[in-house]
Order: structure tokens, then sequence, then C-alpha cells
């Protein structure tokens, strides 16, 4: 499938900043719908989505006192834009992972420009 910025967004999730302990995700759920994407890329035309991913986390820098059994991270709700480039990873910065969260890191135009990007509200910070 080709990317067509004029209609869709792209969706990166394979890294991640462990030194600001962001792990790469898995998605495994948008809009409701169970989904195998591929953690290279997907596309999503622009609109409103609701996606659940699991984290990839590495603990090594970024450690947490307690992992409940069964513990389901919260998704993440989500505007995306035709033509940007979206990294979205697991915030994993607390040490209680019932603070952790799907979050976008990283927003770039077509071109690779980067966007300023407000971590954990998940938000572009200026157009």
């Amino acid at each position: 499938m080709q990317w067509r910025p004029e209609s869709q967004a792209k969706i990166i999730t394979q890294s991640g900043v462990a030194a600001k302990c962001i792990a790469p995700v898995a998605v495994y759920e948008i809009n409701g719908q169970l989904t195998n994407v591929s953690r290279q890329g997907f596309y999503l035309e622009a609109g409103e989505y609701r996606i659940k991913a699991q984290g990839l986390v590495n603990t090594d820098a970024c450690p947490v006192l307690y992992i409940p059994p069964n513990y389901i991270i919260p998704p993440i709700e989500m505007t995306f834009e035709p033509g940007l480039v979206y990294y979205l990873g697991m915030d994993h910065s607390s040490t209680r992972i019932t603070d952790w969260r799907v979050s976008l890191w990283r927003v770039e135009r077509q071109d690779g420009t980067p966007l300023p990007v407000v971590i954990g509200e998940n938000r572009i910070d200026a157009p």
C-alpha cells in the first residue's frame, strides 16, 4: 500500500527514545477493531482515532516499582492530520506502571521537518 499524504497520516511505532523512557509499541486495536499493523509504518485516513497498544519496554534505563499482572495501558485518542508522520511510543517515565501511557513523541512533515510536540499531552505545539 502506498502512502497518500493528501488524505492520510503515516504512523510509526517501531522506534523510541530509551533515554527519555519512550519505548516502541505494538498496536493491536484501532477504533475497537483488532488489527495487526506493521511497526515499520502504517497509514490512516485523516481523522480521530482511539488506538490500543502494548509497550515493548526495557526497564534498564527507567525502572518500575511493580508491574501488576494483566495491566492494560489506556488507549491514546488522537486526531491525525493528512501529510504528517506521527511517532507513537510508550511513555514509561514514571516508576508506577499505572501512570504509563501510549504517547505521541514526534511529528514530522512529509519532508522530514519536525514539528514541536508536547510529550504526554499528545498534541502538536505549533502548526
